[in-house]
């Protein structure tokens, strides 16, 4: 593990000692047949969309409430989840009911996408994303490296326990935490109320050309960081085994 996601009560439940690795406790390695990273969508179509490809099990009604405060406060903005439930129509209405409960009809901002067969053809779905969104308390992982390799940074919400605290781990193994040499680069929240901020912030039409440049380099900061330096983790490993 590595500091991050090893804080709070989770550092008292562990029977296991925790090892810690220099930098990011995961490494990954992009699909191979991942298309090219699409231009921000919101440039060439004037709409903002925001999206999330988490396992539906992580959307709690909780999350779907803070997802339709960011879009009540980004008019004209869209949400597309993208989960193999979708296929299902129950599936769909169950979604529909509880964005409609609060405040947000689906039918005209959210859509519902199931599961598309290829690895090549679920990664172009990000092409029609300009921010992705972390459920919690359970944050995405491949996802959201995914969404990173494809240009897509990630809105986050930090907690106490290490499931919800990966998003954190992951946005700041590339300099997206606000620590960085670019501090304005922040989408990780410590709270509902600054997460949802964030979103609305990084959706305003003058940020756009910041999240432009930023969708267009980071694939290759990507490659660049800790988390895909695969040699760097097996020796920081081999180091925790001596």
């Amino acid at each position: 593990t590595d500091p991050d996601p090893s804080t709070g009560r989770t550092r008292q439940t562990y029977v296991e000692r925790l090892e810690r690795l220099e930098g990011c406790f995961l490494c990954y390695t992009p699909s191979h047949t991942a298309p090219e990273v699409a231009a921000l969508p919101s440039e060439i179509l004037g709409t903002f969309t925001f999206g999330t490809f988490n396992a539906l099990a992580k959307v709690t009604e909780g999350v779907v409430r803070v997802w339709c405060e960011i879009l009540r406060r980004t008019p004209g903005s869209r949400l597309v989840i993208k989960s193999k439930p979708f296929a299902c129509e129950d599936g769909r209405r169950r979604y529909e009911h509880l964005f409609q409960k609060h405040g947000i009809d689906a039918a005209d901002r959210v859509d519902l996408i199931p599961l598309v067969a290829s690895t090549e053809g679920h990664l172009a779905v990000y092409g029609h994303v300009d921010l992705a969104l972390d459920p919690w308390p359970y944050a995405g992982t491949t996802t959201t490296c995914e969404a990173m390799y494809m240009g897509v940074p990630t809105v986050t919400l930090r907690g106490r326990c290490h499931a919800q605290n990966v998003g954190h781990t992951l946005m700041k193994a590339v300099g997206l935490d606000g620590s960085g040499k670019c501090p304005s680069e922040n989408f990780v929240a410590s709270s509902e109320r600054e997460y949802a901020d964030l979103a609305v912030q990084w959706a305003q039409e003058s940020r756009r050309p910041e999240l432009s440049a930023l969708r267009a380099s980071l694939r290759d900061r990507m490659m660049a960081s800790p988390l895909c330096d695969a040699r760097g983790f097996l020796r920081n490993l081999e180091g925790v085994y001596a």
